[in-house]
């Protein structure tokens, strides 16, 4: 009996496993809405997201800093990881997928890849200039029951988004490059066209119009051969006295 029961304990850790798939192999949430932005001199700046009927909100874990230099004619990336977290003792509410989590610390990490410009030249004025170009986000975010390391998970879901990444950049008393004061990625909803789907009836329909075509085409040779007294392959022979 030992051996059939080990058997059936085994299967149903199995059937467990196949139920309760991992977290971070759920459906991404979208996110449509919202950003994070960081400029010189402002530390630990704040952030939101929004999408699929979920919220998160927290700061980013940067120092304020100088993104970035270039000059014009440079090939500029915007490549940005963040990490984001909740300050100790100030907790938010989380919302996944319309479900909320009160009170919840939030942990987790973007990885922003943005599609690299040329640095025009220039312009006048001393007034930081944006440079825009669009971006693509993925990440995971994590929220638990306390800050410490050893509070218990509430949800972790993976998150994907997409938007415009800009940079703000300044030329100072008359420096060879571009300084950048700061960088922001906004979401934007995502593209929804897609190739169209045929429906049924159009299946049909066009089935059909391909089987009367070959039909056609097949009587046209059947009375062309009866015409010149032939076959398919044959050719008419005639006899003269």
């Amino acid at each position: 009996m030992a051996p059939l029961f080990r058997s059936y304990v085994l299967g149903a850790a199995v059937l467990a496993i196949l139920a309760c798939p991992n977290r971070s192999e759920a459906d991404p949430v979208v996110i449509t809405a919202g950003g994070v932005y960081t400029f010189n001199g402002v530390d630990l700046p704040g952030f939101q997201l929004r999408g699929n009927d979920s919220i998160f909100s927290g700061v980013v874990a940067d120092a304020g800093f100088i993104c970035c230099t270039f000059r014009p004619g440079d090939v500029v990336t915007l490549n940005y990881n963040a990490t984001l977290f909740t300050f100790p003792g100030q907790p938010t509410s989380s919302v996944v997928n319309g479900v909320v989590y009160p009170g919840s610390y939030l942990r987790g990490n973007l990885s922003f890849t943005a599609e690299p410009f040329v640095a025009p030249p220039f312009p006048v004025g001393s007034s930081p200039f944006p440079f825009s170009t669009p971006f693509t986000m993925t990440g995971q975010l994590s929220g638990f029951s306390g800050n410490a390391l050893d509070s218990s998970m509430l949800f972790s879901v993976p998150v994907r988004g997409s938007g415009t990444a800009t940079v703000f950049a300044a030329v100072v008393n008359d420096a060879p490059f571009y300084i950048g004061q700061g960088q922001s990625f906004q979401f934007e909803p995502e593209a929804q066209a897609q190739a169209p789907v045929p429906e049924p009836a159009t299946i049909v329909l066009f089935g059909t119009g391909v089987f009367s075509a070959l039909s056609a085409m097949r009587r046209r040779r059947r009375g062309k051969a009866k015409a010149t007294g032939g076959g398919y392959g044959g050719n008419a022979i005639t006899q003269s006295n």
